[in-house]
């Protein structure tokens, strides 16, 4: 009975990301998020997007611990950054993590995966602005300290990279990059912050093992 229902579970994630990708090509969309969620964002695509698993249904399934606990983490964070249109903001996030999980599974589709210097950089730039005084606080989201400092995180279990996956952690890399602070003022609500072609911009990724890419970066 417990392997029926583990193979059921199974069956209706894999029809849930089908479902996904079918809707509308994850790429050709805009990823809006609000500057405060970005923090549960990055931290739950540096899950979302990894390769620990042997599928990407395994991949996404080992992800839920992790979007229970940001999401469980909502209440407070929408009531010290989004009093007045917390719900929307609720609903925003749950999509956003949705669009995550159809990216992951067409990445992975594609062969073009995350590489781990990018998750590490996304894990930690998550995990310390939410470990942070001012965060925590519903003050501000500072990046100027946490950002250098996630530059520097070492990477385990990298030894080789295609040359297009380093093209690709130089293209993640500038599309992540968050600087300066975001403070929160009075009366006001939050600038979304949009991504476009969806949160990798995965149609202008190069993917491994594609020939024309190798030969057009011969030197």
């Amino acid at each position: 009975m417990a392997d029926c229902r583990a193979t059921l579970r199974k069956v209706a994630l894999t029809a849930a990301l089908a479902a996904s990708a079918m809707a509308a090509p994850a790429q050709a969309k805009v990823f809006v998020v609000s500057p405060a969620i970005l923090p549960l964002t990055y931290r739950y695509a540096a899950c979302a997007f990894a390769q620990d698993e042997a599928t990407i249904e395994a991949q996404i399934a080992s992800c839920r611990p992790l979007r229970d606990e940001l999401e469980a983490s909502l209440d407070t964070i929408l009531s010290d950054y989004h009093r007045r249109n917390g719900l929307f903001v609720r609903r925003q996030t749950m999509r956003g993590f949705r669009q995550i999980d159809a990216e992951a599974a067409e990445a992975w589709e594609e062969g073009k995966t995350v590489p781990k210097v990018i998750l590490t950089y996304l894990d930690c730039l998550g995990t310390r602005q939410m470990e942070s005084d001012t965060y925590s606080s519903g003050n501000s989201l500072d990046w100027i300290t946490i950002e250098p400092e996630c530059r520097k995180v070492p990477v385990e279990g990298e030894v080789f990279m295609t040359r297009a996956a380093i093209d690709r952690a130089k293209m993640l890399f500038q599309r992540f990059r968050v600087r300066g602070r975001a403070v929160k003022v009075s009366g006001s609500e939050w600038q979304n912050m949009e991504f476009r072609y969806g949160f990798l911009g995965l149609d202008r990724l190069p993917a491994d093992g594609d020939p024309e890419y190798d030969k057009s970066t011969e030197s």
